[in-house]
C-alpha cells in the first residue's frame, strides 16, 4: 500500500539514503528526515467533503505536481504532490440522481455537536437559519466547517440576499446558500452572482477555504470545483414569486426552489391554511417548472402536515426541510413529560 501511495522513487531514496550513509549520525539524521516527510502527509477523514490523495483513489498524474525533498547531501526524494482536491457535495449528487433528501434546520443549538446529531439521525444536510436566529457569522462558520468534516453539507439561509452575507457564509464553510423571499428572476440572478465565482457570478476570491482543507490552490483549478459544489437555493414565499416562477427557475446557477409554505400563505392573507388551493397550485407550478429546467423543488414549512409532504413528494419534490432543532427537542420533551403524567399511582 505504501509503495502504491509514495511510488518507487520513495523507496529507492529511502534505501539509497541508508546505503549511502557511511557514519551512524548521517543515517540517523536521514531516518528522522524521512519520518518527518511521512508525518507531513495529510490523509483525509473518511467522511470529509474534501478529497486528498488516498492510496485507493485514482490519480491523474497530469493534474499533480512533483516536488523534490532534500534528504542528505545531493540525495532527495522525488514525490508527486497531492492531486487537485475534489470538493464533494453528496446532497447535490443525490438530487442529481433523483433521490429524496431531508434536512434539519438549526436555529437553537449553537455548538458544533448539532452536526453529529444530524448525521447520526440520517439527515442529508444541515440547514442553518440566520434569518430567524441569533447566530453570529462565527457560529455559523464553525458549524459549517464541522459539517464539512462530518460529510453533511451545510446550507445557510441568510437574513438578506446581499453579497456581504452570501459570500461570507460560503467562504466560512457552507456548501449552499438559501435566499429567502425571491420574487423575480432579477433577484435570483443577483443571488447567483454573489454565490458563484466568475464566469457564472461575481463572487470575490479568497484563499485557504475550509472546503479545500485550507490549502491554497491555483484559481484556475479551485474556482470551477467550488462553483460545481456550491448550491444556490431560492425560496418561493409570495404571490409575486409564484407569478414569476418560470423565469426564476430558468436562471442559470439556481439549483433549487424551496417553497416556504408559511410565508407564502401569510403573503396571501391566509396564514396557516395549508389546505388552501393556492398551496397545491404553488407546488404544482414550481415542480413542473423545475422538471422542465432540470432543477429541484423543495418542501418547507409543513412539518405538522406529513400528509401534504407525501403529496408533494409524490408530485416530484425531492428535498424536504423537516423541522427545527427547537421543534424536535420540544416535541421529545413534551412526550416524555406526558409519559410520566400518564403513569398510574
Amino acid at each position: 500500500m505504501l509503495a502504491h501511495f509514495f511510488g518507487d522513487s520513495f523507496f529507492s531514496a529511502f534505501f539509497g539514503a541508508f546505503s549511502a550513509a557511511l557514519v551512524p549520525p548521517a543515517a540517523v539524521e536521514t531516518f528522522f528526515t524521512l519520518i518527518r516527510v511521512l508525518a507531513s502527509i495529510q490523509m483525509k477523514p473518511s467522511s470529509s467533503l474534501f478529497a486528498a490523495a488516498m492510496p485507493n483513489a485514482p490519480v491523474n498524474m497530469e493534474n499533480t505536481r512533483r516536488r523534490s525533498i532534500p534528504i542528505a547531501g545531493d540525495l532527495a526524494i522525488v514525490m508527486p504532490a497531492l492531486p487537485i482536491i475534489a470538493v464533494l457535495n453528496p446532497l447535490k449528487d443525490k438530487l442529481a440522481r433523483g433521490e429524496l433528501t431531508a434536512s434539519m434546520t438549526v436555529r437553537l443549538v449553537s455548538s458544533v455537536e448539532i452536526v453529529r446529531v444530524a448525521k447520526t439521525a440520517g439527515f442529508d444536510a444541515i440547514y442553518i437559519d440566520l434569518e430567524h436566529s441569533a447566530f453570529s457569522l462565527e457560529t455559523t462558520c464553525q458549524i459549517s466547517v464541522m459539517a464539512l468534516e462530518a460529510g453533511v453539507p451545510a446550507l445557510v439561509r441568510v437574513p438578506a440576499r446581499t453579497p456581504e452575507y452570501i459570500s461570507r457564509v460560503l467562504d466560512g464553510g457552507a456548501l449552499g446558500v438559501i435566499a429567502p423571499g425571491v420574487r423575480s428572476a432579477a433577484e435570483a440572478q443577483r443571488v447567483v452572482a454573489a454565490a458563484k465565482y466568475p464566469p457564472l457570478g461575481a463572487r470575490g476570491m479568497s484563499t485557504g477555504l475550509a472546503h479545500l482543507g485550507f490549502r491554497s490552490m491555483p484559481a484556475k483549478e479551485a474556482l470551477p470545483k467550488m462553483n460545481q459544489a456550491t448550491m444556490v437555493i431560492v425560496q418561493l414565499e409570495s404571490a409575486a414569486g409564484l407569478a414569476a416562477i418560470e423565469d426564476i427557475v430558468a436562471v442559470q446557477g439556481v439549483d433549487m426552489v424551496l417553497i416556504g409554505t408559511n410565508d407564502f400563505l401569510a403573503d396571501l392573507g391566509r396564514p396557516g391554511e395549508y389546505d388552501h388551493p393556492k398551496v397545491r397550485e404553488a407546488y404544482e407550478r414550481t415542480i413542473a417548472a423545475c422538471r422542465r429546467h432540470g432543477k429541484t423543488a423543495g418542501v418547507g414549512g409543513l412539518s405538522s402536515r406529513p400528509d401534504l409532504v407525501q403529496q408533494f413528494v409524490g408530485m416530484g419534490a425531492r428535498f424536504v426541510s423537516t423541522g427545527t432543532d427547537l421543534g424536535f427537542l420540544l416535541a421529545a420533551c413534551m412526550e416524555r413529560a406526558k409519559q410520566v403524567r400518564d403513569l398510574k399511582l
